[in-house]
């Protein structure tokens, strides 16, 4: 069982604590000698005594966490998590169950085979509603976008169905109980009244509690449906769309936003404009046309707001979209550009003034806030570019004077030396 003993560095890979996801801080200026596992299925609670108690005695800081392990460890997991639960263990290293939740730390950061022996183990029963919901810590893990979790979700799920309904699951928080405050943000992994329901969604889960009864329908007390919240992403919103109809893109929530009018302000380049338009079938008429939110604006309105939004496609949106459309704020779509900090930047270049340019032959009359912002950006672009040549000029100085100072020093060697060896040195040099 013991198979070596040795320095602390070399072997805390073995180190059977490290395998369940301790963390050791090991006393300054003391060698730990490490007890390693035989990596056969030798692992009894002898060893673990040994090594828990060693660390005792050499004054090492441990805290035993359920951070998740590969499952080849499986076998060195199970008899070390019974043992940190028995009273075998040091009371400073046992895991108290009274005061910590097992199976939602496990849900949080745990392994499906960890979850699953705890479940089916008759060493233990656990009653998934005594605490906390271990389906909330599914979702609010920061494993939440691994592939495994899919499956975690599945068997806790498989095992409990009634957890989709349970902790606020599947309810809303109530709108007149502090609904601004950040602490009860639908989004925010550390709220209790977090959302599930539209969670999973922004989380990439949402296929697993499809299929145990999500309802994608619902409404929220913000009047949202869960597709208004994947439609402010981007990993999830192609695949989810591909499924619904316009009318479900340009259903309003109580602020007055779209799901469609969500994308287009959720920092989208034109090729993700220009591949959903399409899918939706939108005509060159509808894309004119269409207004989102209580400003009535139009698409290229939303889209000059984006932050992300470059010269190209901004280029790219003007072909498409009426550049002289006024939203109920008396604003056109190249007013939008302010927000973007577009023509105030200290370093623009060509494409920036291309935009302007494009922008001024694209309407009847010209604007004044497009000249004057052309203006601002030609003076910039001057000063920038004669700050670079300044900066060149004085490069070219300074090398120049470094290469004559080179020359001079090797001349005054030259100067200095009488001797044969100085000659031929010289001759070689001016040779070359």
């Amino acid at each position: 069982m013991i198979a070596s003993i040795g320095h602390a560095v070399d072997h805390l890979k073995y180190n059977p604590l490290l395998l369940w996801g301790g963390q050791v801080k090991v006393v300054e200026n003391v060698t730990l000698l490490t007890t390693q596992i035989d990596f056969g299925y030798n692992c009894t609670t002898d060893v673990f005594d040994y090594y828990f108690n060693r660390l005792d005695r050499l004054g090492i800081e441990c805290k035993v966490t359920m951070r998740y392990i590969d499952s080849t460890r499986l076998r060195l997991q199970i008899p070390l998590l019974e043992y940190i639960l028995s009273d075998k263990c040091p009371p400073r290293y046992r895991f108290d169950t009274k005061k910590r939740d097992l199976l939602y730390e496990v849900s949080q950061e745990g392994s499906v085979e960890m979850l699953e022996y705890l479940l089916t183990s008759p060493n233990h029963n656990f009653n998934l509603f005594e605490r906390r919901n271990p389906l909330q810590g599914c979702l609010s893990s920061e494993y939440r976008y691994n592939v495994t979790m899919y499956d975690f979700i599945d068997l806790l799920l498989r095992r409990e169905p009634r957890l989709m309904y349970y902790g606020d699951i599947q309810g809303f928080p109530d709108p007149s109980k502090d609904v601004d405050d950040p602490a009860n943000n639908m989004f925010s992994p550390m709220s209790l009244l977090i959302n599930q329901n539209h969670y999973a969604l922004y989380s990439g889960t949402h296929q697993c509690l499809l299929k145990h009864g999500l309802d994608v329908d619902r409404v929220d007390y913000r009047g949202r449906k869960p597709i208004h919240y994947v439609s402010e992403l981007s990993f999830n919103f192609s695949k989810y769309y591909k499924v619904q109809n316009l009318n479900d893109l340009l259903m309003k929530d109580n602020n007055g936003d779209e799901p469609l009018s969500l994308f287009l302000q959720s920092g989208h380049n034109f090729y993700m404009f220009e591949k959903y338009f399409k899918m939706l079938k939108l005509t060159d008429k509808q894309i004119k046309e269409m207004r989102f939110g209580s400003d009535n604006d139009t698409t290229l309105h939303l889209f000059m707001k984006t932050v992300q939004a470059t010269d190209q496609s901004i280029l790219d949106m003007i072909k498409l979209c009426d550049v002289e459309a006024v939203n109920n704020k008396g604003e056109r779509p190249y007013h939008m550009l302010k927000y973007l900090d577009f023509c105030n930047n200290t370093d623009p270049d060509k494409s920036r003034i291309k935009v302007v340019e494009k922008l001024l032959k694209k309407i009847k009359d010209d604007d004044e806030f497009l000249v004057g912002q052309l203006q601002i950006l030609q003076r910039h672009y001057e000063n920038q570019q004669k700050y670079k040549n300044q900066q060149k000029y004085k490069n070219q100085q300074n090398a120049t004077k470094t290469q004559n100072k080179f020359l001079d020093k090797i001349l005054k060697n030259f100067k200095s030396s009488t001797s044969k060896e100085g000659k031929k040195s010289r001759r070689a040099v001016l040779e070359k």
